[in-house]
């Protein structure tokens, strides 16, 4: 399996589309990150991180893409009630970062109501959660468990 990696702006529509034409799936992992960077500038961030999925969606929607992967956070849940984070644990961001990760979601899951099947949104972190213990149980101890979400399949 081949990939590309694109360093450019997620806000420039032009810049996206360009690399998702043609391909099956699209791994988003842009982003500003950090909460404390979101606290300092929640403009910046809001902007990059809600507008680049925005920019990504439209592209791959107009490029006819299988698979939109997006690397979520568990910054998109409140502060922990217990460890390990539990599938249906409330998404209540406490910082900006968070917001806009959570937003990211959910406008994966608009694109499903407005384009069909192809966006298919699962929340980041109840797909990490349940996926987790098979991963581990099946690789060995030690194995690191990979994160991510699916917005986007055909299948």
């Amino acid at each position: 399996m081949a990939y590309q990696f694109v360093e450019g702006d997620v806000r420039d529509l032009n810049t996206v589309r360009e690399p998702v034409r043609g391909v099956n799936v699209v791994v988003h992992q842009a982003a500003q990150a950090g909460v404390r960077e979101s606290v300092d500038n929640p403009r910046k961030v809001t902007d990059i991180n809600v507008s680049g999925m925005v920019n990504l969606l439209e592209a791959s929607t107009e490029a006819d893409v299988d698979d939109v992967i997006l690397a979520s956070s568990s910054s998109v849940c409140r502060k922990p009630e217990s460890l390990p984070y539990a599938g249906e644990h409330p998404t209540e961001p406490v910082s900006p970062y968070g917001v806009s990760k959570l937003a990211q979601e959910q406008m994966g899951r608009v694109y499903t109501d407005l384009h069909g099947p192809r966006i298919r949104p699962n929340m980041a972190i109840s797909n990490f959660v349940s996926r987790c213990p098979r991963e581990r149980r099946e690789r060995g101890p030690g194995s690191a468990c990979a994160s991510g979400v699916s917005t986007g399949s055909r299948r």
